[in-house]
C-alpha cells in the first residue's frame, strides 16, 4: 500500500493513541500533548526524523522542546503512519448574492435599444 505523503495545511484523523514509546526519546509520554485517536488536526509542519524518516506536528498541539542526540534540540513529532487524510466534502458556497437570482424573481432583462435616428 502506498504511504500517503501529508503537507503542511492538511486536515489528518488521528487513527490510533499513543500508548508506549517505541524507541529512547528524552521525555516521557506523561510531558506531551498527544493526538487522540478520532480527533482531526491540522498539520503544521512536516519534519524528517531518523525514526520515521517523516514526522508531524499540528497547530492543535504544541509541546516544548527537548534536546535529541541525533537532530538536537526539537519538539516531539509523531508517525504519520497514525493519521489519515481527512477529505472535506462541505458543498461550494452559492454564488455571490448580487448575482444570484432570489426564487421567483425574473432574470434582469436589458433594456431595449433604441433605433438609430434617420437624417
Amino acid at each position: 500500500m502506498a504511504r500517503i505523503r501529508f503537507l503542511k495545511g492538511d486536515k489528518v484523523r488521528c487513527l490510533q493513541t499513543i500508548q508506549r514509546l517505541d524507541v529512547d526519546l528524552p521525555y516521557f509520554l506523561s510531558e506531551l500533548s498527544l493526538p487522540v485517536e478520532g480527533r482531526v488536526y491540522t498539520v503544521r509542519e512536516v519534519v524528517e526524523t531518523p525514526a520515521h524518516g517523516e514526522g508531524l506536528r499540528f497547530l492543535e498541539l504544541q509541546n516544548q522542546t527537548y534536546q535529541h542526540d541525533h537532530v538536537g534540540e526539537e519538539e516531539p513529532c509523531f508517525s504519520p503512519d497514525m493519521f489519515e487524510l481527512v477529505i472535506d466534502r462541505t458543498p461550494e458556497p452559492p454564488p455571490a448574492a448580487s448575482s444570484a437570482r432570489r426564487p421567483g424573481q425574473r432574470a434582469a432583462q436589458r433594456p431595449a435599444q433604441r433605433p438609430a435616428r434617420r437624417r
